[in-house]
């Protein structure tokens, strides 16, 4: 969050981030679906795991950190549910 959005939005302190993955698949597990620049979708890769629900996940976002801060927490927030489903998030 940029410094300027913060103030404007009168955020002044840390703010607490959760992302989660919701599923109406009932009791079928999850499949990771690798998509490439936006294009077609190829097969979910075979070493990926098929989890049944993906745990939540959080992160700090501190708006004084400016676009550094913002950044790193968006990367907490796509990097964890990468490596529940096996699947490494710098590839």
């Amino acid at each position: 969050m940029s410094l300027e959005l913060a103030r404007r939005a009168g955020v002044d302190s840390a703010l607490h981030l959760t992302a989660a993955i919701a599923s109406s698949t009932g009791s079928a597990p999850l499949t990771p679906v690798v998509s490439e620049s936006g294009g077609a979708f190829p097969d979910a890769p075979d070493h990926a795991r098929h989890p049944h629900r993906i745990q939540p996940v959080t992160t700090i976002l501190s708006p004084p950190g400016g676009d550094t801060a913002l950044h790193e927490a968006a990367q907490d927030l796509f990097t964890d549910p990468m490596n529940q489903f096996g699947l490494d998030p710098q590839l």
